[in-house]
């Protein structure tokens, strides 16, 4: 495996095999709150963690408001998407508050203070991961909004590009050249941050 792929595969979705390609069955009922707390509670998790990065909104704060809006909405599912599309929408959603409330209260952190404050153990992993998180951080803080959520969904996420425009309200065409470009940069800086090094 080369670097660029090492230091993505620490926040890549464990279940990566996982068939997205059949149509989503829109008979079914919605799902129940616990069944989706247990088996998509590190999805969320891990897509607040790269939707704040740059920002002071606490992850903690942001995923009791995603659970809270899955609580009173989960009724409203009905496949109509896959479940991990509508629970991005959600989480994208309730960032975008996060980042407004923010910036009413004094403007959004830079990448290098949320970067150097940053710990391993307060970030809940291994300094090996750590320290790939921050490669990854790092590129990230060089891409726009909407190349970085894009960089989110199809490489930290493995979301597929149609479930990426689902969530994201993009043109699929959009997500698919974008991960083309992404993944090109992405092995760039890479290589350049080698070069750099004694």
């Amino acid at each position: 495996m080369d670097k660029p792929a090492a230091a993505l595969q620490h926040f890549a979705a464990p279940d990566v095999t996982r068939d997205c390609s059949s149509a989503p069955d829109r008979r079914s009922a919605a799902p129940a709150f616990q069944d989706v707390y247990r088996d998509e509670f590190d999805f969320v998790w891990r897509s607040l963690r790269g939707l704040t990065v740059g920002t002071r909104i606490s992850i903690e704060d942001a995923a009791q408001d995603v659970w809270l809006v899955v609580t009173r909405r989960l009724d409203e599912f009905r496949g109509d998407s896959s479940l991990r599309t509508w629970l991005f929408a959600v989480a994208r959603n309730v960032v975008q508050n996060h980042r407004r409330q923010q910036q009413r209260k004094g403007g959004l952190e830079s990448f290098d203070e949320t970067l150097e404050e940053t710990t391993p153990a307060a970030d809940g992993c291994t300094p090996e991961e750590f320290a790939a998180w921050r490669d990854v951080r790092l590129f990230m803080s060089t891409l726009n909004q909407d190349a970085r959520e894009v960089f989110l969904c199809r490489f930290l996420l493995e979301m597929t590009p149609r479930e990426v425009a689902s969530a994201t309200g993009r043109n699929v065409v959009f997500i698919y050249t974008e991960t083309r470009n992404l993944r090109a940069s992405f092995k760039r800086w890479h290589e350049s941050r080698e070069d750099e090094e004694p």
